[in-house]
C-alpha cells in the first residue's frame, strides 16, 4: 500500500511538472552586459502586457524575480515589454558649509552615471520582451552599456 501512494506521489509531481503554471508563472532570471556577461547589479525591471504590470528589483548578482503584487510572485502568460530604470551610479553627496556656516549637501546633475543605454527607459525602444506560456524557465536578459 505505501508503496502505491508513493507511485501516486511521484507521478503527481511529474504531471504538474509537465503541465506547467497555472495562473501567474514564476519570472526569474538575471540580468548581464551584452559585451562580457558581467550582471547588471541594480535597477528595476517594469513587464508590461498593456493591461497590467509587473516589477523586479534586480539584485547585486544579477537576479531578479518578477511579481504583480509582490516580488517574486510571477506573472500570467502572455507578452510581456520590458523598461529598466535606475540602473545609475550616484556619486556621493559631499557636505559643504555655506558663507553663514550652515551645512549644506547637494548633488550636480552630471553626478549620476547611467549603467546602460538610455533605449532601456522606454519598454518601446529596449528591445526587451519575454513571453511567458505556462511552462517553468528563466528568463534571461542582455542590455548594452550606455554609449559614449
Amino acid at each position: 500500500m505505501k508503496n502505491f501512494v508513493l507511485i501516486g506521489f511521484v507521478l503527481a509531481l511529474g504531471l504538474i511538472g509537465m503541465i506547467g503554471c497555472s495562473g501567474n508563472c514564476p519570472v526569474q532570471g538575471t540580468v548581464t552586459y551584452s559585451d562580457d556577461g558581467s550582471p547588471l547589479n541594480q535597477g528595476y525591471l517594469i513587464f508590461d502586457n498593456g493591461k497590467v504590470s509587473g516589477r523586479a528589483e534586480i539584485q547585486s548578482d544579477g537576479t531578479y524575480a518578477a511579481g504583480l503584487k509582490n516580488p517574486g510572485s510571477g506573472l500570467p502568460k502572455g507578452t510581456w515589454y520590458i523598461t529598466v530604470l535606475g540602473a545609475e551610479k550616484r556619486a556621493e553627496a559631499k557636505p559643504s558649509k555655506d558663507a553663514t556656516g550652515n551645512v549644506m549637501i547637494s548633488m550636480k546633475p552630471d553626478s549620476i552615471t547611467p549603467l546602460i543605454d538610455e533605449k532601456y527607459k522606454r519598454a518601446e525602444t529596449s528591445g526587451l520582451s519575454i513571453t511567458v506560456d505556462g511552462s517553468v524557465k528563466k528568463f534571461d536578459l542582455k542590455v548594452d552599456r550606455p554609449k559614449k
